[in-house]
């Protein structure tokens, strides 16, 4: 699925690229998955944020140097987005 289709509203991602920390905002409530996955360029998840419940609309910020330099998508539910890491 292209991360353009899959979205009705796209996650918003800041600061992108990012290096130490991200913020993710525009979540949507879903029935599904309430965690934010990150994913590498091979698919992989390689981070999981975790979401109280899947009502819960609150920015999140998480630490990010552990992830390796490269391209990430960042899921949650249908919503995605792209995500540079320097």
């Amino acid at each position: 699925i292209d991360v353009a289709e899959a979205n009705v509203h796209p996650l918003r991602l800041y600061p992108n690229p990012a290096e130490d920390r991200l913020t993710v905002t525009n979540l949507s409530p879903s029935p599904m998955s309430s965690d934010i996955v990150i994913t590498n360029s091979a698919g992989k998840a390689v981070l999981r944020l975790a979401r109280r419940h899947s009502e819960d609309l609150t920015p999140i910020t998480a630490e990010i140097s552990q992830l390796q330099p490269g391209l990430y998508v960042v899921a949650c539910g249908l919503q995605r987005a792209k995500l540079i890491v320097r």
